[in-house]
Formats: structure tokens, C-alpha cells, sequence
């Protein structure tokens, strides 16, 4: 046995121990809803305010998003086109939650809220239909996708 392979295997328990004690629940478990409700109490009163106003979000967060979208089959290896369509259907699903919590306090927010809604449903939709590699859901998504960005537009983008 060489120097390295013996400190090695010496190190091996206290790792374990020290593995041991700092984790108690593995990092593929979920912890559950009243841990990170104690957390995120602890760490601001359970409270998260908006980074900048939905202009900006719209911009920087949804834009590129929607880009990501539109880009050309034939501009990237196939695999690493389906990925960018998951990774930016998902983004944009997950986003619609964030929007929706923006909601303008006026007598049109079911609009904006069905908008979101709607958003996630078909965001996820396109996200499966990546998975499977299904252009043809992708495109019936997609339209749909813009649909409901174009309903919330046309009542409130100015």
C-alpha cells in the first residue's frame, strides 16, 4: 500500500463521522414545508421582496427566456438543443409563479392571473413535449405560450 492510499483509508471514518454529524437528511431528500417555513421566518419574517419592478423582470428574466426558444434547431447539436428548450420552459414556468405574485392591484388582476396561469400550464406543456422531443407539441406550446404573454400585454404592457 502506498502513503496516499493509507492516509486515505485512515481519514475515511472521520469523514464519515464528520458527515454524519453535520448533515442529518441527505441533499436529494426534500426538507419538509415547516423547516423552510421556520427557515425563510428566521432569515427575513418569511418575506421576499421583488429584485426590481416587472418592466425589468420582464426584460432580463422572460426575454432572454422566450430568445432561448427561438433559436434555430440546425444552430446547435440536437441534444444540446433539447436541453436549452427544458432549461428555458422551465425557467419560464417557474417564473410565471413569480409573476403572478406581482399582480397589479386594480380591477383587471384575474386577467393577469389567468395570463400566468396560463403561462405555467403551457411552459410546462412545451417543457414535457422537449423532454420527448415532440416538435410538433413543441410548436402547438409555444404558440399558445405567446398567446397568453399577448393577453397580459394587451392589458397592461405600456
Amino acid at each position: 500500500m502506498t502513503f496516499n492510499s493509507i492516509c486515505r483509508l485512515s481519514l475515511l471514518p472521520l469523514f464519515a463521522l464528520a458527515l454524519g454529524s453535520v448533515s442529518t437528511i441527505s441533499p436529494w431528500e426534500s426538507v419538509s414545508a415547516e423547516t423552510a417555513d421556520e427557515a425563510a421566518a428566521a432569515n427575513n419574517g418569511g418575506k421576499y421582496e421583488p429584485v426590481d419592478n416587472v418592466h425589468h423582470f420582464m426584460e432580463y428574466g422572460f426575454g432572454p427566456l422566450f430568445g432561448d426558444l427561438g433559436v434555430a434547431k440546425d444552430s446547435l447539436a440536437e441534444d444540446a438543443w433539447y436541453k436549452q428548450l427544458k432549461s428555458a420552459s422551465l425557467l419560464l414556468g417557474e417564473c410565471s409563479t413569480l409573476l403572478a405574485q406581482r399582480a397589479p392591484k386594480s380591477d383587471d388582476v384575474q386577467i393577469w392571473l389567468d395570463a400566468c396561469a396560463d403561462l405555467h400550464r403551457h411552459s410546462t406543456e412545451y417543457y414535457q413535449a422537449a423532454r420527448k422531443k415532440d416538435d410538433q407539441a413543441l410548436q402547438a406550446s409555444y404558440d399558445l405560450m405567446r398567446a397568453s404573454c399577448k393577453k397580459c400585454h394587451g392589458k397592461f404592457k405600456k
